[in-house]
């Protein structure tokens, strides 16, 4: 669980990757991996995780749409596949 977090955390903002919202999710997500003391308790943790990770996605800002640089590589793939089909 605890890769699967940090891989989520990655595509955030830095300073949000350092927030106490995303320290808790790792410290749940490391409590996850662990195993659990009961099943039930798992499901809580779970639980506080999505949660966690619920309110970091809210907070960061939106990606943008799309900007010169990914207009230029899909034209570029465009043309790439042109050429290789003939």
């Amino acid at each position: 669980m605890l890769d699967a977090v940090l891989r989520d955390l990655a595509d955030l903002p830095e300073r949000m990757q350092h927030s106490a919202t995303a320290l808790a999710a790792r410290a749940l997500a490391e409590s996850i991996d662990v195993g659990p003391e009961t099943y039930r308790f798992q499901s809580a943790l779970v639980g506080q995780l999505m949660s966690c990770m619920s309110e970091l996605r809210e907070m960061a800002p939106p990606k943008a749409e799309g900007d010169s640089v990914d207009d230029l590589n899909a034209r570029r793939a465009a043309r790439r596949r042109a050429a290789s089909t003939g």
